[in-house]
């Protein structure tokens, strides 16, 4: 059998990648996101907080590739806004931050990104973006070692029980919000009632099996 294409396949063809490259996402693209607003609502918002999608909201073969990539997140996924662009947007964009839908950032409060990653996201992003998730609200201050007494003590036996996790979690158990991502472990405390996520190389340093 021939492998080469007749000249009606091969038209139908590029006719067929045509349309992918022009295809403006549809709903379903969209579906279990936070939300889904455009950019001068986005450029109003005062304290931006949280992970924002940046897409082209016409049509982007990209952004079709990156809302699919967006849904190996799971449970994340819900904690997304996606802004949409037009064209002028993103040339304002391009020229003024020097970047090109799709792109991803995380805010935490303020006009300036803490995090920023551009095209569809890959494992490697995606690993980045979890971890740079988790670190909201987390960020460290200075203070003088004179503040504090320091003596040495040993932790008492505390039972636990454990739960691994197998995809990207972002979920509340008992009101407590838990975020984890494949393989992390999720001590529960049962005495205290809160938990506690840890990679595995801090699992296997406190706890033994």
């Amino acid at each position: 059998m021939s492998s080469e294409f007749t000249a009606e396949e091969l038209e139908q063809a590029i006719k067929n990648l045509a349309t992918f490259v022009k295809r403006k996402p549809d709903e379903a693209d969209f579906a279990h996101f936070k939300g889904r607003i455009g950019y001068a609502e986005f450029k109003e918002m005062p304290n931006p907080k949280g992970i924002y999608g940046f897409i082209n909201g016409e049509s982007c073969a990209a952004c079709t590739a990156y809302l699919k990539s967006l849904k190996t997140l799971g449970n994340l996924k819900g904690e997304i806004t996606l802004v949409e662009l037009n064209a002028r947007e993103m040339d304002r964009v391009k020229a003024e931050d020097s970047v090109s839908v799709p792109f991803t950032r995380i805010y935490n409060g303020e006009r300036e990104p803490i995090w920023e990653v551009q095209g569809v996201l890959y494992s490697t992003q995606l690993e980045s973006l979890f971890r740079a998730y988790k670190r909201l609200d987390t960020r460290e201050t200075q203070h003088s070692m004179d503040e504090f007494d320091i003596f040495s003590a040993k932790q008492k036996p505390v039972p636990v029980q454990v739960f691994k996790a197998k995809s990207f979690l972002n979920l509340s158990i008992l009101g407590k919000k838990i975020i984890a991502r494949p393989g992390d472990f999720v001590i529960y405390f049962r005495e205290e009632g809160n938990f506690e996520v840890l990679d595995e190389g801090a699992f296997n340093h406190r706890f033994e099996v």
